[in-house]
């Protein structure tokens, strides 16, 4: 199944970010998934959940700065489309490669966030987001070649029935 994410501002305002891994992993590759602190100049830059040998990052935290999960969209597409889009297209990356590269090269929520939606992946994916203080938080809906929607922490979100529906993301 795919995996499911939340982000929730307490009262005094702290961002909470959480997920679960409930994908079709089968048992004898789980033991590959690890916690890696990433460090540059001997110091950690950030935290990430990450399988043995893969390039790219399934979740992570920038202390103080940014948290980042994905799931699933649309199931992740044809994987024959986009291994054949990963061969052909010049700098395309996998989701996870681009979640990485972002938590290497962007220092705060708001870049972070614009820079999750600027750049070429393989497959659709939602990037959940997380910052700090509230209200930032979004799931931004990503196609192949940029975002499909962002939703906002800040915004007022209509129902299928046409009613505005306020404080969308609720408080614990």
């Amino acid at each position: 199944g795919p995996c499911t994410s939340f982000v929730v501002a307490d009262p005094a305002g702290k961002i909470w970010h959480g997920r679960n891994l409930d994908w079709n992993l089968v048992d004898s590759l789980k033991q590959f998934i690890i916690n890696v602190q990433f460090q540059r100049s001997g110091k950690t830059v950030f935290h990430a959940t990450t399988a043995v040998g893969f390039v790219g990052i399934l979740h992570g935290v920038k202390a103080g700065a940014f948290g980042y999960s994905m799931d699933a969209r649309r199931k992740g597409g044809s994987i024959p489309l986009n291994m054949l889009q990963s061969l052909l297209k010049d700098g395309v990356r996998t989701p996870e490669q681009h979640a990485r590269y972002v938590f290497e090269n962007y220092a705060d929520y708001d870049s972070a966030c614009d820079a999750m939606g600027a750049w070429p992946i393989v497959n659709p994916v939602y990037y959940i987001m997380s910052g700090v203080t509230k209200p930032q938080g979004s799931v931004i809906a990503r196609d192949r070649n940029g975002v499909a929607h962002n939703y906002l922490m800040s915004e007022e979100i209509a129902s299928p029935g046409g009613n505005v529906q306020k404080n969308f993301w609720v408080g614990i």
